[in-house]
């Protein structure tokens, strides 16, 4: 119950490394740009569109509430930490 609260407030500490991160903003402006370009539309792009956000706040935040309710990580933590 306690990790499923930290998830939803998101009080956990940051698990999404850079590369990761790299790879989820470039996944959420790809699907702008498919939009923009008329290779998606309608409901195809309202459910990308509706993941690409959810990927694209994710890669903002550095926190991924799937990684957190799973154990996973894919940040590197500094060796002071």
């Amino acid at each position: 119950m306690n990790k499923l609260l930290e998830t939803i407030t998101l009080r956990f500490a940051q698990n999404v490394g850079i590369v990761d991160r790299v790879v989820r903003g470039a996944f959420s402006v790809s699907i702008l740009v498919l939009y923009v370009c008329g290779l998606i539309n309608g409901w195809v792009f309202a459910g990308l569109g509706i993941l690409a956000v959810m990927i694209f706040l994710t890669s903002v935040t550095g926190k991924c509430s799937i990684y957190h309710l799973t154990g996973l990580s894919s940040r590197r933590v500094p060796r002071g930490e």
